[in-house]
């Protein structure tokens, strides 16, 4: 292989005659030395030996070549002589290339110039050669008178001038000045041509030699035409702003399209003289001088301030023919001592060994930088703006500070992460493309040190490269493009590039191509739906799966947990076995798969009320709860009296405490044996309360009487736990003699068995003689004390003996009985009495709406499901279990104008909708909602009528004493019968469960209710007629223009009606007060459906066909996505669906019937407003069955009064 040595040649000598000697050792000065002679002798000599010379040339300033005639070796090859015949004063370059005997190469050249006493030429017109036109004149001048010749060949191989001139056959025009020599019409090329002119001196100025170099004259120049001046493409400046204060210099760059030389002009020069020069080694007279790229060298070192300043410049360049052009330029100096420090140095890297390298904006003297915590460091200065220091980096992130001065001094911060560690990286596919049009893969890089910058990956098939190594710096996940052949693997290979510029290993996998239809292709996860039905207390939970795809799994996971927590500890259930029932509140999770493992899941949670026995509220599955009875008394039962208690479990009434006939019972106040009384209430007999603990043997305390609540036995007896003993017992309570000794009593006790006690049987007032013992338990045992007057005794009840006794609800086949007869009816698995007989059973399960339980599909006690509504405050499940058809919160509520509540139809506060009209400043959505019947932006506002005069009228007044009247006249009314009126015998008290009251009185509850549906009802009726007045056949017209509405003859109106009310009202003074004022509000306005009706009959109907009806939707393609949304929404199977849509004239009915049983929330999602749209667009759903099916939502309490004006105009259809 050939090298090339440097500097190999020891010297490149020129011999003028004589031997004179150069060297140069491959470095040459800047001057070019001038030879006396036109046949100079180079000579080259080397300091190796041996030497072979294998190339060589010389050319001259116009790059022309010139002949050498010989070589010669002078000294064993390692000195070698090159003889010119003959160089015309010019400049030359000489190149010669040689070899030693190790194949190495050395080039040289030599550049020189001759000079000889020959004649002096000159070229005059035009100025180096180049014409501005194709056919123009050429003008050589020579010192003397001479004859001159011209050619395009180089004569270059005559030895001498004579020889040369002989060769140039062309002459130049003859002219009376012999000096001047003209070319007249010299029809040149685009393409420059040397052209070569050799003079001789003529005869007449005086005998020469021809001979000699004196009697002749050379020159040569470029011929050759251009017509278009250059272009100026760019003018730059390696500064601009000057900022620098230490270097207000700049270097100004011009680019032109061809060859030119340039000059620039300071315009309106702000420091005088300015500057007017050519760029830098450009001349207009030398032909070579001519070039694309121009620079000049700029100075603003006479500015000594901040100050900005603006000079402007004019760039004028010509080309060889002197067309020209020019362009401005402006070079800013805003000179700034401030320094600012650049970090070069990349800010990831991927090794910890780096040269750090850092710049300034202005020349700067030195530069330090600290890493870390090490000290600080002096850097390498390459220039005044760029500084280098090798730094040991730690792996991670480095602190770099760095501090610069150039008089002032600047610091700066930066940061340098160090990661040599290559990222992770795979590749996530599915085995099957799924379609043969892609392929589509994640490239999965992870690098936690510096992060992922770019992937690279390639695609092949089993036999050629389908794109090679490709980019990827954005996404990551790739849809690669391709016609897949089916069945043919696809492998693709990929690898990751972090931030630190290290790669990743490479992954590769293999796709198979497959069509779309396939169930492994299935990458959807399917839908999951939790529903929950059930009441308050108890939920059935149900879980649904659907899946397009490959289908659903026959079983799901799901777990239940609190509100609050985690879903963890899912388990498998089968669908099969749902519901899943909950009897408390829960957080439900569910997830359900398809075959193909996608999956879904959904949380939901649950919220019950847990029942709980002693609570005082009954519950599910309570008939009571401690002193809440549902109304349910002793009389209930067919008792006389008594006191009704509640089971501990609250599952049962407890009647232990009843009463038959006068045999009395525990609270009535009354003492007495039926249960064994020792006291009743305040009743005590002989026993007194300051005595009472010290009469039973204790020092002191307080007495207690068991109240009726106590459990049998106990209750209606004396209780001595608050008394205090007379000496310590130390033994345990009820036991009395311990070692002879006669023990004192406990609290609790009434007596010792070993402690005489003073009390008889005549000490309570139930007896009047027998024998009273203490008891096992120590409590007084009067089973044996009399009663003062014999009663006939209660046995114990027996079932079966068709006599209903004491603790129980029915008993045996009683002849003749009606269900009327039975006061409570009850399942006979709950009655006490197991012998129940059939007719009984029969009688029970015929009608258990009036049994005072609440059983069968009831929501509260006896009321909601199949049986008679509920009044409000009791509880229901939907609105159709109340009377007032309003359930919230699982209870029944007052749908009324005057609960001071905003609910219903309302628009505010009990008023507006189906209400009175609003006030002023009370929110409405039309004129209707409104006393003054004017709402704007939904807001009642006054009504501004156009002005009229003002007169007169009476009315105002007459009504204003009219309703002090009445005001007066209630007010005495409601005195006289709060003060003076007597109150009405009272009724006896029929035997029957105590009724519960709500705050209003149910018949005040009726007229509210039907006044309610009354208004509603109306508001329907108008609805639907103002609707129609809107509409023609054509279901696409559209309201062209409503007439504009007199307001002054609207008034005429209004003060008419008002003059006929008025007279109606006092027609009818009987009639309440606030009727009539409800009367005279209404009849001071106009209704604005009303309005809107005398509108409709003037409105002008355009027809325009072929516009849809919901612009705010995207219209559809197909009804098939229609058929799909409207699925989802009803649940309905799209096969019926699609069977209603492909009809072309469908029943309108049907269509509507689609959305049936919609919730709330469905309502009001886009898919149920675009499926409105759609069905409207498709013709297959007139106008106006779109609006009623949104109007009975209204009425069904599911809309708003607002959404369903606000889903009218969304749909355009009003």
């Amino acid at each position: 292989m050939i090298s090339k040595k440097r500097c190999r040649i020891f010297g490149i000598t020129l011999i003028l005659f004589s031997l004179m000697i150069i060297n140069s050792y491959c470095v040459y000065s800047d001057d070019i030395e001038t030879y006396n002679t036109s046949r100079p002798i180079i000579q080259v000599s080397y300091n190796e030996y041996p030497v072979t010379v294998t190339d060589f040339s010389l050319k001259d300033s116009l790059n022309g070549v010139w002949y050498i005639e010989s070589i010669t070796d002078l000294e064993d090859r390692t000195v070698f002589n090159f003889t010119v015949n003959f160089l015309p004063k010019n400049t030359y370059t000489f190149f010669v290339t040689a070899e030693d005997v190790d194949d190495n190469v050395v080039e040289a050249n030599k550049t020189f110039k001759t000079e000889f006493p020959g004649m002096p030429l000159w070229l005059r017109d035009p100025l180096v050669g180049i014409g501005n036109t194709e056919i123009y004149n050429i003008t050589v001048e020579s010192k003397y008178n001479a004859t001159c010749r011209y050619g395009i060949m180089n004569p270059s191989a005559c030895q001498s001038y004579e020889c040369r001139f002989e060769e140039l056959s062309d002459t130049f025009q003859i002219t009376s000045n012999r000096t001047m020599h003209r070319i007249v019409n010299y029809d040149s090329t685009d393409i420059p041509t040397l052209m070569y002119v050799i003079c001789r001196l003529d005869v007449a100025t005086g005998s020469v030699n021809y001979s000699e170099d004196v009697n002749y004259g050379e020159i040569s120049f470029y011929v050759g035409y251009d017509i278009n001046p250059p272009t100026i493409t760019s003018i730059t400046a390696s500064q601009n702003p000057v900022k620098d204060w230490n270097n207000k210099k700049t270097v100004l760059t011009a680019i032109t399209d061809k060859e030119s030389v340039c000059n620039l002009i300071e315009r309106n020069p702000q420091f005088l003289p300015g500057i007017n020069s050519l760029f830098n080694n450009e001349n207009r007279t030398e032909y070579m001088s001519y070039k694309k790229n121009h620079e000049i060298n700029l100075s603003y070192n006479f500015i000594y301030t901040t100050e900005k300043f603006d000079f402007n410049y004019i760039v004028l360049c010509y080309n060889r023919a002197q067309n020209w052009s020019t362009q401005n330029y402006t070079v800013v100096v805003h000179l700034n001592k401030s320094i600012t420090i650049t970090q070069i140095t990349k800010p990831v890297v991927n090794t910890d060994n780096i040269v750090y390298e850092i710049a300034t904006n202005i020349d700067t003297v030195n530069c330090t930088v600290k890493l870390n915590d090490d000290n600080a460091t002096s850097m390498t200065q390459n220039n005044p703006r760029n500084y280098t220091k090798s730094l040991n980096l730690e792996l991670g992130q480095n602190d770099v500070d760095v501090l610069c001065w150039a008089g002032d001094s600047a610091t700066a911060n930066f940061n340098i992460l160090a990661d040599n560690t290559k990222p992770s990286f795979n590749i996530i596919a599915n085995s099957q493309s799924c379609g043969l049009e892609e392929l589509n893969f994640e490239l999965n890089g992870s690098d936690k040190e510096s992060k992922i910058r770019e992937y690279y990956y390639k695609v092949e098939d089993s036999k050629d490269l389908l794109r090679n190594w490709s980019r990827v710096s954005g996404s990551n996940i790739i849809r690669y493009r391709y016609d897949l052949t089916e069945d043919e693997k696809y492998k693709i290979t990929a690898y990751a590039v972090n931030r630190a510029n290290l790669s990743s290993d490479p992954d590769d996998i293999e796709i198979t191509a497959s069509k779309a239809n396939s169930s492994s292709c299935d990458f959807t996860s399917p839908k999951i739906n939790i529903t929950v039905t059930g009441n308050d207390y108890k939920a059935d939970i149900k879980v649904a799966c659907e899946d397009k795809g490959s289908g659903c799994t026959d079983s799901f996971d799901y777990v239940l947990v609190k509100k609050n927590e985690s879903c963890i500890g899912y388990q498998s259930y089968s669908y099969n076995q749902l519901p899943i029932s909950i009897t408390e509140e829960k957080k439900f999770c569910a997830v359900v798969y398809d075959l193909n493992k996608n999956n879904a899941s959904a949380t939901r949670v649950v919220s019950l009320i847990k029942a709980e026995c002693g609570n005082s509220i009954i519950e599910e599955n309570e008939r009571c709860d401690k002193n809440s009875f549902n109304g349910v008394t002793c009389r209930s039962f067919g008792f006389q009296g008594g006191i009704l208690q509640c089971t501990n479990d609250c599952s049962d009434w407890n009647t232990d405490n009843c009463a038959f006939n006068d045999s009395g019972y525990c609270g009535d106040g009354k003492i007495n044996n039926f249960f064994n009384e020792q006291c009743d209430g305040n009743s005590w007999g002989k026993i007194t309360r300051a005595k009472g603990c010290s009469m039973f043997g204790f020092a002191s305390g307080t007495l207690i009487c068991n109240p009726p609540s106590i459990g049998k036995g106990s209750r209606c007896m004396f209780n001595t736990s608050a008394c205090v003993a007379k000496i310590p017992n130390n033994l345990p309570s009820c036991q009395g003699n311990s070692g002879g000794q006669t023990t004192t009593l406990d609290k609790g006790e009434q007596c010792e068995l070993t402690k005489p006690f003073s009390l008889n049987c005549t000490d309570f007032d139930s007896f009047s003689s027998g024998e009273l013992i203490c008891g096992s338990n120590c409590v007084f045992n009067i089973e044996n004390c009399a009663s003062p007057t014999p009663i006939v005794a209660v046995p114990e009840p027996v079932c079966g003996n068709s006599v209903v006794e004491s603790g129980e609800k029915c008993d045996g086949s009683i002849a003749n009985m009606k269900k009327e007869d039975f006061t409570i009816l009850l399942g006979c698995d709950d009655i006490e009495c197991n012998q129940c007989n059939v007719q009984c059973a029969e009688i029970i399960k015929e009608d258990t709406c009036d049994n005072v339980v609440k059983d069968g599909d009831e929501t509260d006690l006896d009321c909601g499901g199949s049986c008679s509504a509920c009044v409000d405050g009791k509880k229901c499940i939907s609105g159709s279990d109340c009377e007032s058809d309003l359930c919230q919160s699982g209870i029944c509520v007052e749908n009324s104008c005057l609960n001071n509540e905003k609910d219903g139809d309302e628009t505010d506060l009990d008023c507006g909708g189906p209400c009175d009209p609003c006030d002023d400043g009370k929110e409405c959505i039309i004129d209707d909602d409104c006393a003054s019947g004017s709402c704007v932006e939904g807001i009642c506002i006054e009504s501004i009528s156009p002005p009229e005069e003002e007169e007169l009228n009476p009315l105002g007044l007459i009504l204003l004493i009219i309703g002090i009247v009445l005001v007066l006249g209630g007010g005495g009314y409601i005195a006289y019968n709060t003060y003076y009126k007597k109150p009405a015998k009272e009724e006896p008290l029929m035997m029957m469960p105590e009724p519960e009251f709500t705050k209003q009185s149910p018949e005040n509850i009726a007229i509210q209710r039907k006044k309610f549906e009354d208004r509603k009802q109306k508001n329907i009726e108008e609805r639907k007629s103002l609707l129609k007045g809107f509409e023609t056949d054509d279901e696409d017209t559209e309201l062209k223009k409503i007439d504009y509405v007199d307001m002054k003859k609207v008034k005429e109106s209004t003060d008419k009606d008002q003059k006929e009310n008025s007279k109606t009202s006092k027609e009818s003074p009987k009639e309440s007060s606030k009727e009539q004022e409800s009367s005279k509000e209404s009849d001071k306005k106009e209704d604005a459906f009303s309005k809107l009706k005398g509108m409709a009959k003037d409105v002008k109907i355009e027809h325009k066909r072929g516009k849809g009806s919901g612009d705010n939707f995207k219209k559809l393609e197909s009804l098939s996505k229609t058929a799909d949304n409207i699925s989802d929404l009803s649940g309905k199977s799209e096969e019926s669906i699609a069977k209603i849509m492909d009809d072309n004239k469908p029943d309108n009915e049907e269509v509507s019937a689609l959305f049936e049983n919609l919730d709330r929330s469905k309502i009001l999602s886009k898919d149920f407003k675009q499926s409105l749209s759609d069905l409207i667009d498709n013709g297959k759903m007139k106008k106006d069955n779109a609006k009623k099916l949104l109007f009975d939502y209204l009425d069904q309490g599911l809309l708003t009064r607002s959404e369903v004006a606000k889903i009218l105009s969304e749909l355009k259809i009003i």
